[in-house]
């Protein structure tokens, strides 16, 4: 299954993010109050993946951190892809958007914490997009 779209979500955007999150969000009590403050934050970015007929194949989601002391940093904090798609490259291109959206605004690296209990699939993912390690993070990507 290929995405039809990778698509950043912007302020106009807020009922597809709603969307992401009722799909994979960590909650499964969704406030629109939540949503519409991420979507408002300059320093929030979310890229969802959507298939033929707009329906949400996965997402990706994080924030910018500011630094006085060295270039920003890009924190990605979820990367999911519903489990029918995986293995398609979405999770790819989903990371690839995010990872363009840092370098657009000059971050100086991307990090996430990836669990120890990872299962193989998410080891080999995340090794697949050679990752720089880091003190500050489990996995660091430099730009």
């Amino acid at each position: 299954m290929i995405a039809h779209a990778i698509r950043e979500i912007g302020l106009s955007d807020r009922a597809v993010l709603a969307a992401a999150v009722d799909a994979f969000g960590a909650t499964d009590d969704r406030s629109d109050e939540w949503v519409t403050g991420f979507v408002a934050d300059r320093l929030s970015f979310a890229f969802v993946a959507l298939g033929a007929d707009d329906e949400m194949l996965g997402w990706i989601w994080g924030s910018i951190i500011r630094r006085p002391d060295a270039p920003a940093t890009a924190r990605i904090e979820a990367l999911d892809v519903r489990s029918d798609a995986r293995r398609s490259g979405i999770g790819s291109m989903l990371f690839d958007a995010a990872y363009a959206h840092a370098r657009q605004l000059l971050c100086g690296d991307v990090v996430a914490d990836v669990s120890p209990d990872a299962g193989p699939a998410v080891v080999g993912f995340v090794e697949s997009l050679r990752p720089v390690r880091s003190a500050r993070a489990q996995v660091c990507w430099s730009l």
